[in-house]
C-alpha cells in the first residue's frame, strides 16, 4: 500500500512539472510575440518620425532655396526677415539655427 502511494505521488510530482513545463513554454511565446508586435510598432512610430523630420527639413532647404533663386543679393536683414516670417522655430521645433555664408573673393 505504501508503495503504491509513493508510485502515485512520484506520478502526480512528474504531471505537475510537465505541466509547469507546458504552462512556461505556452506564456513565454505569448510574451516573445507581445514584445516582437510592440517592438515592431516603435519602430515604426520610429522611422516615421525621422522620416517626418526629414521631409521638413527637405522643406527648409527648398524654401531657402527659393528664397535666393528670387533675389540677385541677399543680405543679412534679408535672410533674417525670411527667417522670422517662415516661423521655423515654431514649425520646426528643434532646429537652433539657420544660415548661410556669403562667398568672399580670393584677393590677389
Amino acid at each position: 500500500m505504501k508503495s503504491r502511494n509513493i508510485w502515485i505521488a512520484w506520478l502526480m510530482l512528474i504531471i505537475s512539472l510537465f505541466g509547469t513545463l507546458i504552462a512556461t513554454i505556452y506564456f513565454k511565446s505569448e510574451i516573445d510575440k507581445k514584445n516582437k508586435i510592440e517592438f515592431s510598432f516603435e519602430c515604426k512610430e520610429i522611422a516615421s518620425k525621422i522620416e517626418l523630420r526629414l521631409h521638413a527639413h527637405a522643406q527648409l532647404l527648398r524654401s531657402g532655396a527659393a528664397f535666393f533663386s528670387t533675389s540677385d543679393t541677399v543680405s543679412r536683414e534679408n535672410w533674417k526677415r525670411f527667417i522670422e516670417k517662415s516661423k521655423i522655430d515654431l514649425n520646426l521645433p528643434g532646429i537652433l539655427g539657420t544660415g548661410f555664408s556669403l562667398r568672399i573673393p580670393k584677393i590677389s
